[in-house]
């Protein structure tokens, strides 16, 4: 606890407003605090600011307020206008339960036992599952861990159990099917999978063997339609953003491939895809990434790399790109929120590595692939 902190909560207005919010929580079990706790900057709750008994007792005591919004142990309810005095800026105080323990603690006030930690003693985990969940809980807004271990405990003990995330998180937790998400641990130990990664594939003529993964829809459905013969000779990949780089995309179990009702693949062809895609072939087809000429755009093909190792940026019309890069026919990332993209320094492929990179950094400008005329690609 920093020295500020300690500063402002020995503030004896403060420590009446605080340990009336400790009073209004010990009245309520853990499993039933769902609203806000605000406090209203009045007379009533903070009454030096209105009447000091002292001079600059009001002054003190704003700067005390003001000093614990700044480490987030209050919050204002509403932006205001902070050259005013905080009685004339119509706002409220919200207390920041994360805050709770450590003014328990201050105030030498008990502190709530309802933890994560004393909760898994009353449950009978063996050793490798109770050692993930240490490390990972599981919290559910309204519900105390007690509640949750419950419903967790009878699901373990259930036999009915697919391999699926979702489905096994929602009969696990009143059908609330996220709470697994992002539980690697956890759904490792239970041998649950991530929902399987849906690619859909477009196939123009029969002559079709290079793969040409698509990073937006609205390119994949245009080059769908365009009558640009290049297109003739390309499987047609909607990579969906970064979906199609995950790992297990290769993987007949990580993914589900939905063929056009339009393409001129029959069984025999269809199959033959398939056979290569879920194997570790990188020879037999080229393969091509095309999307936004952007940091994210060039992670996604990076990513895509570790699953085809003979992928490339598809230069046909990245090459179109780059040349309006050059004319400054483009964004800045800060026009468009793409500010806080992560710089990519290199890639192992090399077009991408000599050209798209370098003409990123030289001209701090970003394009979405729909800028591109389909028509002009050659």
């Amino acid at each position: 606890m920093n020295d500020k902190l300690i500063c402002s909560l020995e503030n004896p207005s403060i420590s009446k407003v605080l340990n009336d919010i400790l009073n209004q929580l010990d009245k309520k079990p853990f499993s039933q605090r769902t609203n806000n706790i605000n406090i209203a900057i009045n007379e009533k709750n903070f009454k030096e600011l209105y009447e000091p008994s002292e001079e600059l007792n009001d002054e003190y005591l704003e700067k005390d307020i003001e000093s614990l919004v700044k480490q987030g142990l209050f919050s204002f309810s509403k932006n205001s206008k902070s050259f005013l005095p905080l009685i004339e800026r119509n706002v409220k105080l919200i207390f920041n339960k994360d805050f709770e323990n450590i003014i328990r603690e201050f105030y030498y006030r008990n502190k709530i036992v309802d933890t994560w930690e004393n909760a898994l003693l009353k449950f009978n985990f063996d050793d490798e599952l109770l050692e993930i969940l240490k490390k990972s809980p599981i919290g559910i807004k309204t519900k105390s861990h007690l509640e949750v271990l419950e419903k967790f405990e009878i699901w373990v003990k259930s036999n009915k159990k697919s391999n699926s995330i979702r489905q096994e998180s929602a009969r696990c937790f009143w059908g609330m099917s996220k709470v697994f998400d992002n539980k690697y641990e956890l759904c490792k130990y239970f041998h649950l999978l991530d929902k399987p990664i849906l690619l859909q594939l477009h196939v123009k003529t029969k002559n079709a063997k290079d793969v040409l993964f698509i990073e937006n829809l609205e390119t994949f459905i245009a080059c769908i339609e365009c009558k640009n013969s290049v297109f003739d000779e390309l499987i047609l990949i909607f990579a969906s953003g970064f979906k199609a780089s995950a790992k297990r995309v290769r993987q007949e179990e990580g993914s589900k491939i939905f063929f056009s009702n339009t393409d001129f693949f029959d069984t025999k062809e269809k199959q033959e895809f398939l056979d290569w895609f879920y194997s570790n072939d990188n020879e037999k087809r080229e393969v091509y990434f095309w999307g936004d000429l952007d940091y994210s755009g060039i992670s996604i093909l990076n990513s895509l790399k570790d699953n085809f190792q003979n992928l490339k940026a598809w230069e046909k019309a990245y090459s179109l790109m780059v040349k309006k890069l050059e004319l400054s026919e483009a964004h800045r990332p800060n026009m468009v929120d793409k500010q806080n993209q992560k710089t990519v320094t290199n890639s192992s492929c090399k077009y991408t590595n000599e050209e798209l990179i370098p003409s990123l950094n030289k001209t701090n400008l970003f394009l979405d692939q729909e800028i591109v005329e389909l028509d002009l690609i050659k």
